[in-house]
């Protein structure tokens, strides 16, 4: 589904525009940011601490014992194991917070603070203010801690693909004794909300606020609820089935669509107009783009100020997520404002769900999602691991790097020990163990030694080189820019982070092209045998305006062999079609988005881009767009883009909005959806369910 950028970048351009209804007098815009990310934010429930110390204890016996990590017990256990089925995607950003984050982001951010007062110390040449540097004791710090990065990042790899093949309930096998797929009531939350009677929950938001917050939270839920209806099936068509059979691979997808938002919509720094495309060349090239990793996406909806007055600190809201949260911790006591909306929000959904609702909405999560949430997106988006900028080229240029930049990838040599200049030897110091860093090859336990040792040489001399400091600075923030790109690629791979501008397409072959997983060096399983993937992952393609491929059923081949894993526990991978890898299409098929047929007949209307601009604002709504009651069970005709239904929807109030899926299951216009037969109450079926192949559909 969408991710908070996405429907950031749709409410933004709800109240920039000329037409749209102004928030509510007096209501504060973060809720209408934290109303945008609408159902999506029970996505986010940390997971319990006991969980949380249950990951980390598989974690680290397999980084101890070098072996493969395991989740056997966790999943065996009547408590913890029906927990980690319901919060999968929590359970990876706990370990991330957990192992990575929190013991290894301050080490980078710390070395980016010290570059930052030693280029105008360079700069200036000032003696005294370079010998007054404190940075010494973090050097050996940093050293000896970051030494311990690749270990941690390698059992990571192994882990996280344990923890994505829990499917959403819908898809458990009817083979597993207390599969209960067809019961709405064991869904997950924010899945419960996305299918389920959504334009009852809307109205009910809508009509039941008071306070100005409230109606501010109502105002940006309508422009999600466009944002999802329109936007849900580009990303079902770049992966190829919907979230219900594609979760993580969904999220991995609209994390790159969600990057690409945000560039194209948000105004480079010191630059106007905004970015734009022609075909497929971006206007300024995508390393231009502002940087979604950047953007501290999190002060939007921070309405319970989980942001630290000191900057320089982990927020206590990330620590929650690595290391769990339960119910009646004092952190979930927010302030009234928040408090009243959270509140408000449970009242609609206990008042429009009676009686069929997962449990967990008694004791509604939504404080524990807040935080979660919070979490999350700073991770992704605070750049508390960015570098400073890059200072000026020192005299001389920059051709020349120092001796101990590590060119070879190899141990980085330790500074050369003996000569006056007290502070190339500093420098040296911080390069070798950014370096080290930087070349995933490197030694970095060897690299630590040699760094410790020329630490406890350290002279605090005289007769400074100046111009030998101004360049060791200049490639100390190059290479710790490079490490910062190297880190969040990491991430972005994982489909844990978001990806870099640079990240979103090349022109290797002369003229650009948008990313594919080949470029990224991601490999999917076709036929059994390993092929690059070159489907783009922010543009339509031939392979989505083919009907027969969607939807897929999970894939539930082994990708490689002896992996005891279906093939969607590795969420870079794409779902093969019918003929290919054996993959099953589901009944009944339909065209997700045909980008080359005219939707609009009389207008001629015809799509200009197949990006996802076309639909946040590029294709105005066709008729009363997303107000058309779709021919059950869907409906080929395209809506138009987020932008022109939300305001819409703002202007004429959600009475009239069909119950849509919010994760456009099977295309434009699917409606809420259940299997049901004569006499058995919907929540009780036992018959078909789509893993069986088809699925009995009928509108709620």
């Amino acid at each position: 589904m969408p991710n908070v950028a996405f429907h950031h970048e749709v409410l933004s351009l709800v109240r920039k525009s000329s037409s749209a209804l102004p928030l509510p007098a007096g209501g504060d815009p973060k809720f209408a940011e934290l109303g945008a990310i609408g159902p999506d934010l029970y996505q986010y429930i940390p997971v319990s601490t006991a969980l949380a110390k249950a990951l980390d204890k598989s974690f680290k016996t397999a980084l101890a014992t070098g072996g493969a990590p395991t989740i056997a017990s966790i999943v065996s256990d009547p408590v913890l194991g029906p927990e980690l089925q319901k919060v999968p995607m929590m359970a990876i950003y706990s370990l991330v917070c957990q192992e990575i984050v929190e013991p290894f982001w301050p080490h980078f951010h710390n070395e980016a603070k010290i570059l930052a007062e030693l280029a105008p110390i360079a700069a200036a040449q000032n003696n005294g203010k370079l010998q007054a540097l404190g940075g010494i004791a973090v050097i050996d710090t940093d050293a000896k801690a970051l030494g311990k990065l690749p270990p941690v990042i390698s059992t990571m790899i192994q882990m996280i693909p344990l923890l994505l093949e829990f499917a959403p309930p819908i898809e458990a096998p009817s083979s597993s004794p207390t599969a209960k797929p067809w019961d709405p009531t064991t869904g997950r939350p924010a899945e419960f909300l996305r299918w389920h009677h959504t334009n009852k929950l809307a109205q009910t938001l809508f009509s039941s606020a008071t306070t100005a917050d409230q109606k501010t939270y109502a105002y940006g839920y309508l422009c999600h609820m466009a944002g999802a209806v329109c936007g849900e099936p580009f990303i079902n068509t770049v992966v190829g089935g919907p979230y219900r059979t594609h979760w993580w691979r969904n999220r991995f997808v609209a994390n790159f669509v969600d990057s690409w938002t945000f560039g194209r919509y948000e105004p480079p720094i010191g630059m106007n107009p905004q970015a734009s495309m022609s075909g497929d060349t971006p206007t300024p090239t995508y390393p231009n783009w502002p940087d979604i990793t950047q953007s501290n996406l999190q002060a939007n909806f921070d309405v319970a100020g989980f942001a630290p007055a000191n900057a320089d600190l982990i927020p206590e809201a990330v620590r929650r997520v690595g290391v769990g949260l339960d119910a009646g911790d004092a952190f979930l006591t927010f302030n009234a404002n928040a408090t009243g909306v959270l509140n408000y929000v449970h009242s609609a959904i206990t008042s429009t769900y009676p009686l069929l609702r997962p449990p967990d909405f008694i004791n509604d999560p939504i404080a524990k999602a807040l935080v979660g949430l919070y979490g999350v997106v700073w991770v992704m988006t605070s750049g508390f691991t960015t570098p400073p900028p890059l200072p000026a080229p020192p005299p001389g240029g920059a051709e020349n790097p120092p001796s101990w930049v590590n060119t070879s990838g190899g141990t980085p040599p330790p500074p050369v020990q003996g000569g006056p200049s007290t502070g190339a030897t500093v420098c040296g110091v911080l390069l070798a163990i950014l370096s080290a860093l930087a070349f995933a090859a490197a030694d970095l336990a060897g690299g630590s030694a040699a760094l410790a040792g020329a630490i406890a040489e350290f002279d605090s001399g005289h007769g400074i080189d100046w111009a030998a400091v101004q360049n060791d600075v200049f490639w100390l923030t190059m290479t710790l820019t490079n490490i910062q790109q190297a880190l969040f690629t990491s991430l972005a791979l994982g489909g844990v982070g978001y990806p870099m501008p640079s990240m979103l397409g090349g022109n290797s072959s002369g003229s650009w092209e948008p990313v594919t997983p080949a470029m990224l060096g991601v490999v999917f399983k076709n036929a059994g045998v390993g092929e690059p993937d070159n489907h783009p992952l922010t543009r339509l393609s031939h392979r989505e305006t083919d009907a027969s491929d969607y939807p897929a059923q999970m894939d539930q081949t082994p990708p490689v062999a002896g992996s005891t894993l279906g093939a969607d526990a590795f969420y870079s991978w794409y779902p093969g079609v019918l003929g290919g890898d054996n993959t099953q299409i589901e009944q009944p098929p339909v065209s997700e988005f045909p980008p080359t047929k005219t939707v609009n007949p009389s207008a001629d209307f015809v799509p200009a881009s197949l990006y996802p601009d076309l639909v946040v604002d590029q294709s105005p709504a066709v008729g009363q767009g997303i107000f058309t009651l779709p021919t059950f069970p869907s409906d080929n005709e395209y809506f138009g883009d987020s932008l022109s239904n939300a305001l819409l929807l703002l202007a004429q109030t959600p009475g009239k909005l069909p119950d849509y899926n919010l994760d456009g299951d099977r295309g434009y216009g699917w409606l809420n959806w259940n299997p049901q037969a004569p006499g058995i109450p919907v929540h009780l079926h036992p018959g078909n369910y789509p893993s069986s192949g088809t699925v009995v559909v009928v509108p709620e």
